[in-house]
């Protein structure tokens, strides 16, 4: 949660926001008004949730509580992507201003990938060989799997639409650097298996 509000908070850029899960029905939102009306519903919906978990937790019910606390961090992520396309429709509804135009790579989500692949790391490093389970290894590893996937393809998207000779071999050798990367990495993980 704290990751995408930091995206967003200090990108300082006015661009709409490209939803994935439950936050997605305020991306064919096109009237700041609608959007502020989503986000109150949401808000709402956070404080029952929030309601919900803590008699959970009193009484006592820590799995259902569990799945609580995943279903309110979703909400937590919708609600702060549903804010920020508000602030960019407020934006683009200043006089003078424009929509923005898609750059060859999406920061936003090229950055929230290199996060999730860097904590995904971080929790094959902390957690002692003896505690890392099937199901943990796999959780991770299809993670990093999926992630580096991502940002291997956006570089070989960008490298074909770019213009510049020495950007599209930057791309390029990016590509490689994943692809090698991530092929070491998930035959480390293999290992321990």
């Amino acid at each position: 949660m704290q990751l995408v509000a930091d995206l967003l908070l200090l990108s300082s850029e006015a661009r709409p926001v490209l939803f994935e899960g439950p936050a997605s029905s305020c991306a064919s939102v096109e009237f700041f008004e609608q959007c502020r009306d989503t986000i109150i519903a949401r808000t709402k919906g956070l404080s029952i949730l929030t309601h919900d978990v803590q008699s959970q937790l009193n009484m006592g019910r820590f799995g259902e509580a569990g799945d609580s606390l995943v279903e309110l961090g979703d909400l937590v992520v919708s609600l702060t992507e549903c804010s920020a396309h508000a602030a960019y429709l407020a934006a683009v509804a200043t006089p003078g201003a424009q929509p923005a135009q898609p750059g060859l790579v999406d920061r936003y989500r090229v950055t929230r990938c290199r996060h999730e692949v860097e904590q995904g790391c971080a929790m094959l490093r902390a957690t002692p060989l003896a505690d890392m389970t099937p199901q943990l290894l796999l959780e991770v590893s299809q993670g990093l799997s999926r992630n580096l996937k991502f940002l291997t393809d956006a570089c070989a998207l960008a490298s074909d639409k770019s213009r510049d000779r020495f950007s599209r071999e930057q791309f390029k050798l990016g590509v490689k650097c994943m692809s090698t990367s991530a092929s070491a990495l998930l035959a480390c993980v293999r290992e321990v298996k």
